[in-house]
């Protein structure tokens, strides 16, 4: 909504633009208005003096602000487990693989020895500085799922388990959002009488 109002003509060389520009907005439409009121007597160009008149009718606009944009994020590179914000350690670095079974390097999931972790799979990923994701009893020495536990879970009655274990990934740092300071013209203080007119 852009608002007209009736104005001194003096100090501006009664010209609107230069009206409008004294409180940084722009000039829409210029009026020669009748009888100290909204209504219009004649049609100017906003670079036009409008002469032997003591008032004038401004329109005067300002330019909608501009959405703050974020800069483009580049996505992070995919860790060897394929899972975003998340790696696993080389399985040459996990203790206790019974017979040398994993599940795929994708996977980050081993056949592990259940003593000396109580059978937990939490206890053994933590023991090589990693977390557990899931934990399974397998069938058949392989990576076939046959029951599935929670992480603190005691995997009894078996000398192996299937454990996930995983490690979060350094995350980027990232700056606080700036927010835009809110901007704020001066009021045009020589409108005749606070006289505004409300216009589409």
């Amino acid at each position: 909504m852009a608002v007209a109002a009736i104005l001194i003509a003096n100090g501006y060389g009664g010209r609107c633009d230069t009206y409008c520009q004294s409180f940084g907005q722009e000039c829409a439409a210029a009026y020669e208005e009748s009888g100290n009121s909204c209504t219009i007597k004649q049609t100017y160009k906003c670079d036009e003096a409008i002469t032997g008149t003591s008032d004038m009718l401004c329109k005067c606009v300002g330019a909608a602000p501009q959405p703050i944009t974020s800069p483009p994020t580049t996505a992070a590179p995919a860790s060897t487990s394929q899972q975003p914000g998340f790696s696993c350690k080389a399985f040459s670095q996990w203790p206790d693989v019974q017979d040398g079974v994993t599940c795929g390097t994708d996977s980050c999931m081993a056949l592990v020895a259940t003593n000396g972790y109580g059978g937990r799979c939490d206890t053994y990923c933590q023991s090589f500085g990693q977390e557990c994701a899931a934990a399974y009893e397998e069938s058949g020495n392989s990576c076939t799922i046959k029951q599935t536990y929670r992480c603190d879970d005691s995997i009894t009655g078996t000398s192996d388990m299937l454990c996930k274990c995983i490690g979060a990934a350094s995350q980027p740092s990232t700056s606080p959002p700036t927010t835009a300071a809110p901007t704020s013209g001066p009021q045009p203080g020589s409108s005749r009488s606070g006289q505004t007119c409300r216009t589409a």
